[in-house]
């Protein structure tokens, strides 16, 4: 990451059901899916976690991530913590993750709802008991609330779903 003045702000895009707390508080019906057939696409979005608490300065209670997920592929390449542009620990500040339920191409459902009640929950931490939620309304989210509320949810992982 390049070095700025200013301190920017990140919203990182993971997933529910990554973690060993998120996975446990997934719907029963979900678990298999998220344990066998979504393991090898959630191993990137496990590193971008295990990265941002580092960056974060937040604790990492779960097994640490393949060593070809963090540094470089297969062979290896620069161990992750001596990356040249990685924020030093405990540097970063402004950031949310946003863990959607298991995605859909659905609607935006929030465009039709009343603006108070918006059709999906936000829980913060691991939570979560929600079954999906569409692209369109994390998009929704994003730009709605995260970004027009961002003290309300600066320095949170989220998990967002119906």
């Amino acid at each position: 990451m390049p070095h700025l003045e200013q301190d920017p702000k990140f919203i990182f895009v993971s997933s529910t059901g990554l973690t060993k707390a998120s996975h446990e508080s997934l719907p029963t019906l979900f678990k298999p899916l998220y344990s066998w057939l979504l393991q090898i696409p959630h191993a990137d979005k496990l590193g971008l976690e295990r990265i941002l608490h580092y960056a974060a300065g937040k604790p990492w209670a779960d097994p640490e991530p393949e060593p070809e997920i963090m540094n470089g592929g297969v062979g290896g390449g620069v161990e992750w913590k001596s990356r040249p542009g990685l924020p030093a620990a405990g540097s970063l500040k402004n950031w949310i993750v946003v863990r959607p339920a298991l995605l859909t191409d659905g609607k935006c459902e929030a465009d039709k709802a009343d603006k108070k009640d918006k059709p999906y929950k936000i829980v913060e931490g691991d939570g979560y008991k929600g079954y999906i939620v569409s692209r369109a309304d994390i998009a929704h989210f994003i730009v709605e609330e995260a970004i027009l509320h961002w003290d309300q949810w600066k320095g949170k992982i989220l998990a967002v779903g119906y």
